[in-house]
């Protein structure tokens, strides 16, 4: 028997409901509807007949009874496949009840998905779907802040007929956008400072292409320059090392000129020593025609010394 606790909760949702609006009331004959079908059975195989409701929002969804949401539980699965794989199975009554697709869910067991929708998208929206038939409290499905991720589970939302659940995320990404978004004067002045730094580059690129035309044409005087200084170099060089050799011919001249005058001073101004030409001039006076070693070494030395008395030849 049903607890006391769930007795009171069921008595405050019939009050709730009997004082909401219309779409409470569109949620209770499709509640009927849907009790009433759950008494025809069903293979897992062939998905059931669309004898109820179909198209519910969130709200309604929510507002609905434990009971009734888990009624929605039973009967056949329909299989969510992309590229030949199953990704999820769901209550084929829980997702007609819920999609405005349900025209093309009755007969169906099996949905392929396009290449473009995104599976953890669709496994995200079916996993919060199937959660209402087993949890007792409900709530809408999580918001996607992501705006990307807001993308992808509108496409697979949209794919399913299960846009009406996805309102809040759409709601919070508009106004996100709508935030952002620039104003018209804003745009203006970024428009106009856009154009403003394009001028601004324009200008810059032609003084670039400015500067390195000069640069070319410098580097192409400079290369001039060097040339023509390289070659007075090598002219100014080669002269130069022809009067510096005709330098050092004249200078190694006159020191060897200067050198053997030297010498020939030298020769004159020596002395010659009395005792060593006394010897040979007696002999020659005498004449006498034998000289010993002795005589003619010192006859050798004083004609090398430049004796006059001894710069005859044959001596």
């Amino acid at each position: 028997m049903p607890s006391r606790k769930f007795k009171t909760m069921q008595a405050a949702r019939e009050r709730a409901r009997s004082e909401s609006t219309q779409s409470t009331t569109g949620s209770e004959s499709a509640s009927s509807n849907i009790t009433s079908s759950t008494s025809t059975s069903t293979t897992p195989t062939e998905p059931m007949a669309h004898n109820f409701k179909s198209g519910l929002s969130t709200a309604e969804l929510l507002n609905m009874s434990p009971v009734e949401r888990k009624s929605l539980a039973q009967g056949g699965q329909v299989r969510i496949n992309k590229d030949t794989e199953v990704i999820f199975e769901i209550p084929a009554r829980l997702l007609m009840a819920a999609s405005t697709n349900s025209g093309s869910l009755a007969k169906v067991s099996d949905i392929d998905l396009p290449s473009h929708v995104d599976v953890e998208s669709v496994q995200f929206l079916l996993r919060w779907l199937t959660s209402l038939t087993i949890k007792n409290k409900v709530h809408g499905l999580p918001l996607r802040w992501d705006i990307e991720a807001a993308m992808r589970l509108y496409t697979a939302a949209d794919i399913l007929g299960l846009t009406k659940h996805i309102e809040n995320t759409v709601k919070y990404q508009h106004k996100m956008l709508y935030n952002v978004l620039p104003t018209a004067e804003l745009l203006e002045k970024i428009k106009a400072e856009v154009e403003r730094i394009n001028v601004k580059h324009l200008k810059y690129q032609e003084q670039k292409a400015a500067a390195a035309e000069r640069r070319i044409i410098e580097q192409k005087q400079y290369e001039e320059r060097r040339t023509i200084a390289q070659k007075q170099y090598e002219e100014r060089k080669k002269a130069a090392d022809a009067r510096y050799f005709e330098a050092q011919k004249q200078h190694h001249a006159q020191h060897h000129a200067q050198h053997r005058a030297r010498i020939a001073a030298a020769k004159a101004q020596r002395r010659v020593d009395p005792k060593l030409r006394e010897q040979p001039i007696k002999k020659l006076k005498d004449k006498i025609m034998v000289l010993t070693a002795d005589d003619r070494n010192a006859i050798f030395q004083l004609r090398k010394c430049g004796d006059p008395a001894f710069q005859m030849a044959g001596i």
